[in-house]
């Protein structure tokens, strides 16, 4: 089952840690919504990886890149198919299975999840990368402990942040972005909304002092 996330009928997200990331999935995925403009306007698909790809190139120096991301993100090999287009590129990829569990549970810090990033950083350090992307949603809540890990110098690609540019480049060129900003999120998910909320509090507790936050639960069959 891919996961499809419409937004106001003019787009679409493919999310990651799912086998929906694989490039080849996006590039049906565009040509099916091509058939269906005419009939919705769904006229355009974003992804996370092309994105996150595009900056982490851009940004590195030395042409040693780091991705780190979910075991099906990681073991569909997307992201090295994505940086295949640049192979003067030294890439590093590993799987942080254990990091959604623990910001599922709001621990975004203390000494069991510092030994677990430890171990799985490992590689990026003896890489010696200076860029490193985050190949998963989760993972910028982790980001204080990452930096911790590899130090200050290492620059950071966070795919949600790329998406976010190119879906407000896109939402800018359809005239669909809002203004003034929204004064309410809304948060959609397989958790339970109560604790989702709970967690949005925890995780984002910037965000609630300009914000009000709504909850829903979905279900996806």
């Amino acid at each position: 089952m891919y996961q499809i996330y419409q937004i106001n009928k003019s787009g679409s997200k493919i999310p990651c840690g799912k086998p929906g990331i694989r490039l080849r999935k996006a590039q049906q995925l565009r040509k099916l919504y091509a058939k269906r403009t005419q009939n919705d306007g769904l006229e355009w698909v974003i992804e996370v990886i092309q994105p996150a790809v595009r900056r982490a190139v851009a940004a590195t120096r030395t042409g040693k890149i780091g991705v780190i991301g979910t075991r099906a993100t990681i073991d569909s090999q997307a992201y090295l198919d994505a940086f295949a287009a640049a192979p003067q590129l030294t890439i590093t990829s590993t799987a942080c299975p254990l990091f959604v569990e623990f910001v599922e549970r709001g621990e975004t810090s203390g000494a069991e999840i510092t030994e677990i990033a430890r171990e799985y950083l490992q590689p990026m350090v003896d890489a010696d990368i200076d860029t490193l992307v985050l190949g998963c949603t989760h993972y910028p809540f982790l980001l204080p402990l990452i930096r911790k890990i590899l130090g200050s110098d290492i620059q950071i690609i966070d795919t949600s942040a790329a998406v976010i540019k190119q879906l407000t480049r896109k939402l800018e060129e359809f005239e669909l972005l809002q203004s003034p900003t929204p004064r309410t999120i809304r948060l959609y998910s397989t958790l339970d909304a109560n604790y989702l909320h709970q967690l949005a509090k925890q995780l984002i507790p910037m965000a609630l002092e300009q914000h009000s936050i709504e909850t829903s639960t979905v279900f996806i069959s």
